[in-house]
């Protein structure tokens, strides 16, 4: 299988820049979002991970990935699309 291309600039001077396909996928997306807006709010990340397929749901009926990762605290978690 074919190693996803990592987006111009991105992961090039961080530390641990070893991205998953999910994490470049993310990337990508807003990067293509930023050409419009380059400073999104919180509420545009959301719309864009939403758009990915990321949805919320109560952290009763499923555990977030890693034990808890995305946990909102409140007794939510995102979660990656099926």
């Amino acid at each position: 299988m074919a190693v996803p291309r990592k987006p111009h600039g991105i992961g090039d001077r961080h530390v641990g820049s070893d991205f998953a396909a999910d994490e470049i996928e993310f990337l990508r997306a807003m990067e293509h979002f930023k050409r419009s807006r380059p400073f999104p709010t919180w509420t545009e990340v959301l719309k864009v991970l939403k758009g990915l397929g990321y949805r919320k749901v109560d952290a009763s009926v499923g555990e977030a990935p890693g034990g808890g990762d995305g946990a909102a605290g409140n007794g939510t978690a995102l979660l990656p699309p099926p």
